[in-house]
């Protein structure tokens, strides 16, 4: 069985409030969010056409948060992946924290 790896993905002032970045973290495409201090990352790429989350904007709530792909409006959570426009759709949501000056993510060992 394989173990989840803690990944450094980007330098934490590069990410300021209300921010979205994209990075590569051993072969994933993924997109970065900042909302009210907590970061969350998304896989970099909307299931519908493709296009990257990361050009997309933030909405929602703080306590809510989306992003909405920026060629076709579809929105995911923030938190979990899950698609609120369509409903169904999803996206994988990876586990975000920051330390030491850096955001890690963890990639797991097998695809949801």
């Amino acid at each position: 069985m394989q173990q989840d790896r803690l990944t450094a993905v980007l330098g934490s002032k590069r990410l300021p409030p209300g921010g979205t970045a994209s990075v590569n973290a051993a072969g994933h495409r993924i997109a970065l969010f900042r909302v009210e201090g907590k970061v969350y990352a998304l896989e970099d790429e909307c299931p519908h056409a493709g296009a990257p989350l990361s050009e997309g904007w933030l909405a929602g709530s703080a306590q809510a948060p989306e992003v909405v792909c920026p060629l076709h409006l579809w929105r995911f959570r923030l938190a979990d992946g899950v698609g609120m426009a369509p409903r169904g759709c999803r996206v994988r949501a990876y586990p975000a924290s920051e330390r030491d000056g850096q955001i890690w993510i963890t990639l797991d060992s097998a695809p949801d």
